[in-house]
């Protein structure tokens, strides 16, 4: 269920030198702790129900709500931030200038308010708080992602010599992978969960927009820019509610059947199933991927 969910504190400390890898930073030793209650409610059979059933909004407010707000600490605030990075932008910006004002001068919760400033296309404001975090970390402690980010804000700000400087302290040989996944987290905005979550809401309350959509997002469950892959619980659970829906919507019945028989088929099924139904011939081609028709 982890994968489901931004952690971005366990992502800071993959982009350490591995030479802390034994000793991590004390402030992240405090995060894992603090976040295992977070961890057991979402590994927890309820979350995965709520999630399997396309109730994101629900697990997000249980998280939200998990420890009480008079009781929150930076590290709770912290952790939820991190959790709802990309499920709900505006409560994880909040949460993190929290964490801040309970906990200044922290470069980890800095770092992460600097994402969102570099998210929002505010480069002067991330570039400002990607400085105050890289000098409040020792000189070994420095995550290299951070280079790159200050590497990128200089870049658009025109500073192109302090772009250089900074990402001459970049080991790009050895961490391109990492940073072309971490420039992810900047530049998408897209959460399949919550797409999934307002499909489903729309085809319950009624509407015939959506079924394909909804088969095509579990087909193609991205996961990066560069991977995605079939999510087969999701997509079992979403046909057989599109085939319950499509009992009491003529609508949704007759909308259903090319979306719901293609969603379990493989290419080339797909391609003598369009051929059988009168839309695949020599003198009129669709394209060969099933997604792509």
């Amino acid at each position: 269920m982890q994968k489901f969910f931004n952690c971005l504190a366990i992502a800071i400390y993959l982009w350490m030198p591995s030479a802390l890898a034994a000793t991590p930073h004390p402030f992240i030793s405090e995060s894992q702790e603090a976040g295992k209650k977070y961890e057991a409610f979402v590994k927890s059979s309820e979350a995965m129900q709520l999630l399997k059933d396309g109730k994101r909004s629900e697990v997000n407010d249980r998280l939200k709500n998990l420890v009480p707000d008079k009781d929150k600490t930076a590290l709770d605030y912290f952790i939820v931030a991190n959790m709802l990075y990309r499920a709900d932008i505006s409560v994880s910006d909040a949460y993190i200038k929290k964490a801040d004002e309970l906990s200044p001068n922290n470069p980890f919760i800095l770092f992460e308010r600097a994402m969102h400033e570099h998210r929002a296309g505010n480069y002067q404001a991330a570039l400002r708080l990607y400085e105050t975090s890289s000098a409040l970390f020792k000189d070994t402690q420095v995550p290299t992602i951070l280079w790159v980010y200050i590497t990128h804000c200089r870049l658009v700000l025109g500073d192109y010599p302090g772009a250089a400087d900074a990402w001459r302290k970049v080991d790009f040989k050895r961490s391109h992978t990492s940073i072309e996944k971490s420039m992810y987290e900047i530049f998408s905005k897209k959460d399949p969960e919550s797409e999934r979550e307002q499909l489903i809401n729309s085809l319950s309350s009624g509407s015939i927009n959506g079924a394909c959509e909804l088969t095509k997002l579990d087909k193609g469950w991205e996961i990066d820019w560069w991977n995605s892959k079939a999510n087969e619980e999701y997509l079992a659970h979403d046909i057989e509610l599109l085939q319950h829906l499509a009992k009491n919507n003529v609508k949704i019945n007759s909308a259903l059947g090319l979306c719901v028989d293609a969603a379990s088929m493989n290419d080339g099924e797909f391609r003598k199933y369009i051929t059988a139904a009168g839309y695949w011939s020599d003198t009129y081609h669709l394209p060969d991927d099933s997604a792509a028709t």
